[in-house]
């Protein structure tokens, strides 16, 4: 199990690169194609996550060549746990879009989109583990050009041009990040984030300026890719006209591994000192309490479902960058407690957003009225995620708020609490009126015909939203396994 770090990886790009060969020979494999190479890499995940916790962090060179010359892949406690929410959230995605992108894209389509997801959720494995900042980038573009195409899957018009916006704002913020690349790269004479961070001193001394530039470069770039306010305009568009399975993984995935990535590079290739000169934390909390405020205010005024909750991932994405730009230990593991229940909740509600729209041809939440006698399950694992996102207890949001207001206590700054119950507050506000029309409001009959009779999801859509919604409750109720997961 050496190899398990770049295997990870492999197995999902490789997985991509034969769903069109085995398309064009026997298509009725093409589904166990989806979701092999995601079990085979979680449970290596699992096995790495095993041995990091009994012998600490694992540093994987690839083809032997250790830095300054080689790449270096770094699995550590933080590492395995994005690892464990990217496969939490992308197995049942995947098993979910296996039995609903048939009814949503053409025959020749579907297999091309699996493949792209795959692509996108190894780039992200990629991100996650990069322990060279080039390595990080390149990964990088590969999730954003993954992404661009499950955005435009439909290929209508509000599809291409959601996936057009976010393709220009997400190279924008890689032409940022590679900028700031060059200059760490001329200061340090490295691109190993761990020699990056021994060489900092020395160039802080010498070049202050440009240190400042390549880590706000750099920052600017991620803080795009995560959807951080005021740098969040692509994100509204791209989430409410991607087929559903896209907008879960986008919402509970993409945004959160380029807060990560942005955590782990001002960490690990400036440092925690460079950065609190720098202030950028402080930038940071800034935009993030504007986000919480600002975000959810936009979710309220949205009477489609699925952009309502692209918007809520605005806001509910700023905890975690609130978190990270506290600093402190508690704060950090709050940020990672929200970044795991987030994913959760987010792609659960996606899910059944999509489910509600494939079985009866509703998006809009006025028209919403009497779904939950209809689809009672779907609509309980929907009310879950809702109330987990809000931060209602016994559910996992709940949890990761509580950690996220004693990390703002123990950082002497109480008013950030004040700024997480308003958000939650809000959040309430935008979540209840759908759960409210859905279980007791009455039909009036305007509802558009969908693509089948009145009745509940069907099994094979069901049961991946049911194992979401459950683990709202799990990791609400047993906070040990919570803590074990982000610790």
């Amino acid at each position: 199990m050496e190899n398990a770090p770049a295997l990870v990886v492999v197995f999902l790009l490789l997985g991509a690169f034969l769903i069109p060969i085995v398309e064009m020979k026997c298509r009725r494999f093409v589904p166990w194609l989806v979701v092999a190479p995601a079990l085979l890499s979680s449970s290596l995940a699992l096995i790495m996550r095993a041995k990091v916790r009994s012998e600490g962090p694992i540093r994987y060179y690839v083809g032997g060549w250790a830095p300054p010359w080689g790449i270096e892949m770094l699995v550590d406690e933080y590492t395995t746990t994005m690892l464990t929410a990217i496969f939490l959230v992308g197995v049942p995605v995947l098993l979910y879009s296996v039995a609903s992108i048939p009814h949503e894209l053409s025959p020749d389509l579907a297999p091309r989109y699996h493949a792209l997801n795959l692509l996108l959720l190894g780039s992200l494995c990629g991100m996650a583990m990069a322990g060279d900042i080039f390595n990080l980038y390149v990964f990088m573009e590969i999730s954003s050009l993954a992404a661009c195409g499950t955005i435009s899957a439909k290929g209508t018009r509000d599809s291409v041009e959601a996936s057009l916006r976010y393709f220009l704002l997400s190279e924008l913020g890689s032409g940022c990040i590679l900028l700031g690349i060059a200059i760490l790269h001329m200061l340090t004479g490295h691109l190993n984030m761990g020699l990056c961070l021994e060489s900092m001193p020395r160039a802080a001394s010498l070049a202050p300026s440009n240190v400042a530039a390549a880590a706000g470069l750099v920052s600017i770039g991620l803080l795009v890719k995560g959807a951080l306010f005021p740098l969040h305009i692509w994100l509204p568009d791209a989430h409410a006209v991607a087929p559903a399975p896209s907008s879960a993984i986008l919402s509970g995935l993409v945004v959160k591994v380029a807060a990560f990535a942005l955590w782990r590079v001002l960490n690990r290739a400036f440092g925690p000192e460079m950065t609190a000169g720098f202030r950028i934390f402080d930038i940071i909390l800034l935009m993030a309490t504007l986000g919480i405020i600002l975000g959810s205010a936009l979710a309220l005024n949205q009477t489609h479902l699925k952009r309502m909750l692209a918007f809520s991932t605005v806001g509910q994405v700023a905890y975690i960058f609130l978190g990270l730009g506290f600093g402190s230990e508690t704060a950090v593991h709050g940020a990672f407690l929200h970044l795991m229940n987030h994913a959760v909740a987010k792609a659960c509600l996606f899910l059944s957003a999509g489910a509600i729209s494939q079985r009866l041809g509703v998006s809009s939440i006025q028209k919403m009225a009497g779904i939950g006698r209809l689809m009672p399950i779907t609509m309980a694992c929907y009310s879950l995620a809702a109330f987990s996102m809000v931060g209602i207890p016994p559910l996992g949001g709940f949890t990761s708020k509580w950690y996220l207001a004693k990390g703002a206590l123990e950082a002497g700054r109480p008013i950030y609490v004040l700024v997480i119950l308003v958000g939650s507050f809000l959040a309430l506000l935008y979540t209840f009126p759908p759960l409210a029309s859905s279980f007791f409001a009455t039909s009036t009959g305007s509802r558009p015909a969908g693509s089948g009779d009145s009745g509940e999801t069907p099994a094979a859509m069901l049961i991946p939203i049911a194992i979401l919604g459950a683990a709202c409750v799990v990791l609400g109720i047993d906070p040990g396994i919570a803590a074990r997961l982000t610790r």
